[in-house]
């Protein structure tokens, strides 16, 4: 991420979290330039869309504490003694995203280890043809696996993929 396709992204970044690790939540950037948000599915726990939409809801949800449709879901499930089915989750995460007012970016490191790749793109399918979450831009990395290669660059375009210097990313596995 250190080249000049990055440049304009990272330039805005400021942090109200520390990155690094699923286990680590915060929303970056400020009220005026977005929100951006981050998820690695490199942890083993929450390799998982429900894993991603757990933790994307609760970043969502420190960012902005006034989310009804969480404190809903949450009390409909016995203040979280029963877990939510994929499909709550997914509906109140897509509520949450909607209500932002700025762009939002959702940064998700090494899809390649989700566990749950089908329900994956899938849910990035979802997220770039839901017309009300236009202002949610999806930013991500993954070797090329079948299903990516075979599936996203069609919803993306070409033109919006960057391949990374993979002695770069070996480099930064090592270290």
């Amino acid at each position: 991420m250190r080249g000049p396709a990055c440049g304009s992204w990272k330039a805005q970044s400021s942090k109200c979290g520390t990155q690094g690790s699923a286990d680590t939540y915060g929303c970056m950037g400020s009220q005026d330039a977005g929100r951006r948000f981050f998820f690695d599915f490199g942890d083993k726990r929450q390799q998982t869309v429900d894993g991603m939409l757990r933790s994307l809801a609760f970043q969502l949800h420190k960012c902005e504490a006034d989310f009804v449709d969480l404190s809903n879901l949450f009390q409909a499930h016995q203040n979280g003694r029963d877990q939510p089915t994929i499909k709550a989750l997914k509906d109140v995460v897509y509520k949450m995203l909607k209500s932002q007012k700025k762009k939002t970016s959702i940064v998700m490191d090494a899809l390649d280890e989700s566990e749950t790749r089908d329900d994956l793109v899938q849910w990035m399918k979802d997220v770039i043809f839901t017309p009300e979450l236009d202002h949610v831009q999806l930013i991500y990395t993954n070797r090329p696996e079948p299903e990516f290669v075979r599936d996203i660059p069609s919803l993306i375009g070409e033109e919006n993929r960057l391949a990374l210097d993979k002695q770069s990313i070996n480099i930064d596995i090592r270290s």
